[in-house]
């Protein structure tokens, strides 16, 4: 893989240099004109920051630059003893984007550092010019830049990390082209087509539509889009993952597997959907429009309070209740089958209770995990800020709810799992099941006061409070009753009360 070094001395950095340099000439003679005109003093920002999301320069250089760059490495690099010694196309993708970081670095550092050369003479300032604060003819950019309440080192930081994810993606999608039609043909037709696309989705498609390709590559477009910059870098990183683990998925033949997949796994799936459609539907905001990621979060699970809401109810029922009968559901198929040959593995049915709790701890931690992450891509995609707020409970701590969602949420899963353990191992009876999930969701709708007896419903964010004492007291709780339930269980079990 070359390195940093040997991309700079090569032609392609030579013959980039002189276009940015020409480019940027033009487009500070330009500046220095309108200011002039205007008689307002302009710094490096004013420059630097039109230049380095210059919009002709993006479309008509950089990007097909780098799509036929990608192209060519990724044909070159595409071999048959180099995929068997990576052992999947998914792993050749990866080390295409780690094959392509030197030209990249390369890339954007000479962009940089034209703009920096063309600023030399420039006054400099940490803060906005007099020329910047004015909302006047080719300062439209600078101006909305100023209005975003970012300082100028931040926009240009914020600007590179953009066209770094932005370029990278195209990489992964180069690659996984090439992984598909790896021919000078195929990937010839491919840059033309997405070159065109490029120009065709800048130029025709209407503003702040998200499938034009420019408006993930600059600070501008991008707030202008998306609202919070950081949806665009969201949806490339989605998009990037996707096209990473769908690849061999589609290149050994296994995506013809997926419908027998999803039809025998129809419960989770409706399950998957269900929470899919509660954490993006606006009918469970109930007219209070969520301004932060972590106002979704409070906003969706807020569950049981002391005046619940039935969308809200309905939605943890869903949520979490559905998570223990799915729980219910696998074992009811294990004890419905010959399950003494899985127990023999264990030495002992205490055993395999034990492994059984363990696992069990260990698939909540990571359902928590998943179900936090897709609910801030949520939020991020319907243009929500990461501000670290709560904006509709404005007593509400942050860390509190964090703290709530995460420990509450495991202690109080744990509780549903271990009491459908408890039931089952006392009666396999299908309609005592069915009661104990019916109970939970019943128990939810009590007054608080039994919140002290009842281990339901307590990783409600209904029952936050702003005060500290409040969610430890639950936690307290929730911790007692599930070393209860595991004692009962280890009883059951050494009893042979479940024989």
């Amino acid at each position: 893989m070359k390195s940093v070094s040997d991309e700079l001395l090569t032609w392609k950095s030579i013959a980039l240099v002189l276009i940015f340099y020409g480019v940027g000439y033009m487009e500070r003679i330009e500046l220095l004109s309108v200011a002039a005109a205007y008689e307002l003093e302009i710094n490096k920002w004013d420059y630097l920051l039109n230049f380095m999301t210059h919009s002709r320069l993006t479309i008509f250089i950089v990007l097909p630059f780098w799509i036929f760059y990608s192209s060519y490495s990724s044909l070159q690099a595409f071999d048959n003893l180099l995929l068997l010694r990576l052992k999947n196309y998914r792993r050749w993708m990866i080390f295409m984007v780690s094959k392509s970081l030197p030209a990249l670095v390369v890339l954007i550092a000479l962009w940089t550092t034209v703009g920096l050369i063309l600023t030399l003479d420039l006054p400099f300032s940490w803060d906005w010019s007099p020329y910047g604060v004015n909302n006047i003819t080719y300062n439209e950019i600078i101006y909305v830049y100023r209005a975003t309440g970012y300082t100028p080192a931040q926009i240009l930081l914020i600007q590179l990390v953009l066209l770094t994810f932005s370029l990278l993606s195209l990489s992964i999608l180069t690659s996984f082209v090439c992984a598909i039609k790896p021919t000078i043909l195929g990937m010839g037709i491919y840059s033309f087509v997405l070159f065109i696309y490029i120009v065709v989705s800048f130029k025709f498609f209407p503003k702040g539509n998200w499938f034009t390709i420019y408006n993930y590559t600059s600070f501008y477009p991008a707030f202008e889009t998306f609202t919070s910059i950081w949806v665009g870098v969201t949806v490339l990183a989605a998009f990037s993952i996707f096209l990473i683990f769908v690849i061999d998925v589609l290149k050994s033949g296994r995506y013809k597997r997926i419908p027998s997949i999803f039809a025998a796994r129809k419960k989770e799936s409706v399950y998957g959907l269900l929470l899919l459609f509660g954490l993006a539907t606006p009918v469970l905001n109930y007219g209070l429009e969520p301004h932060t990621v972590w106002d979704l979060l409070f906003q969706r699970f807020i569950g049981y309070s002391e005046n619940p809401m039935i969308l809200f109810v309905l939605f943890y029922t869903i949520v979490f209740i559905g998570f223990a009968y799915l729980v219910m559901v696998e074992l009811t198929e294990f004890f419905s089958g010959p399950y003494y040959y899985d127990i023999i593995r264990y030495s002992s049915f205490n055993m395999w209770a034990k492994n059984f709790m363990a696992r069990m701890m260990v698939s909540i931690i990571k359902f928590l995990l998943l179900l936090f992450v897709i609910t801030i891509a949520v939020g991020l995609s319907g243009g929500l800020s990461l501000q670290l707020l709560i904006t509709i409970k404005e007593s509400t701590p942050l860390w509190q709810v964090i703290y709530h969602f995460f420990v509450n949420g495991f202690l109080q899963i744990l509780n549903y799992v271990f009491i459908t353990l408890i039931v089952m191992l006392l009666t396999k009876e299908i309609k005592n099941q069915v009661l104990t999930l019916a109970a939970f969701v019943f128990l939810g709708w009590l007054s608080r006061d039994l919140s002290s007896i009842v281990p339901v419903g307590l990783n409600s964010f209904g029952y936050i409070t702003g005060k500290p004492d409040t969610i430890l007291y639950l936690s307290l709780i929730l911790f007692v009753f599930s070393i209860l339930e595991a004692s009962v269980i280890m009883y059951l079990i050494r009893n042979k009360k479940t024989l």
